[in-house]
């Protein structure tokens, strides 16, 4: 009987290492250059004129991860309205992923929820209406990014520049190296702006 006990025990531990649920993160961490990114902050362009970005937001959804050795795990139903104000993470869920070497995701929505109503989802949910706006209208759908601010000499012009539109949604491919560390496996992504 304790020859029983002792196999099973070691049988239920043996299973729990092989199938290790991990929770996946993912960090954004928003830079202008080499310095944090800020409102407010008077940077040059690559063209050596003045800017500040007064607005920064934009949509993150499309996600899969390729993880260990090249295994793909599309992720339904992640949107992320990221501001690059306030510190970025979101959890992606939990998986029996071990090690993480490439993250795509899309700027953006999908065409399949890009033409909905934001009404219909809960107001916590990133594509629920917002202030200030995120939907452009019914036709056009969710201004996939919207980037705001002053320009020019002393900063006397105002820019917009809200990208949207269907053939606009493309994905991008990041390559990391992220693994498990107290089932914890975090992603950190450095946006320039």
């Amino acid at each position: 009987m304790k020859k029983q006990i002792t196999l099973s025990v070691f049988t239920i531990l043996l299973s729990s290492l092989l199938f290790a649920q991990n929770t996946i993160n993912l960090n954004i961490n928003h830079k202008l250059g080499a310095d944090d990114f800020a409102f407010n902050q008077s940077s040059k362009n690559n063209l050596s004129n003045d800017f500040d970005v007064k607005r920064l937001q934009y949509y993150v959804s499309g996600v899969t991860l390729v993880h260990d050795g090249g295994t793909e795990t599309q992720l339904d139903s992640i949107w992320m309205l990221v501001d690059a104000s306030l510190k970025t993470t979101q959890e992606l869920g939990t998986f029996n992923i071990t090690n993480i070497e490439a993250i795509k995701f899309h700027i953006g929505i999908e065409q399949d929820f890009n033409h909905g109503d934001p009404t219909l989802f809960h107001t916590s949910h990133p594509l629920s209406p917002k202030s200030p706006s995120m939907h452009w209208g019914w036709t056009s759908g969710y201004r996939f990014i919207a980037l705001e601010g002053k320009a020019g000499s002393s900063l006397s012009n105002a820019f917009e520049l809200h990208g949207l539109g269907d053939k606009n949604y493309h994905e991008t491919t990041v390559s990391v190296s992220a693994s498990a560390t107290n089932n914890i496996i975090d992603i950190n992504l450095y946006a320039d702006y």
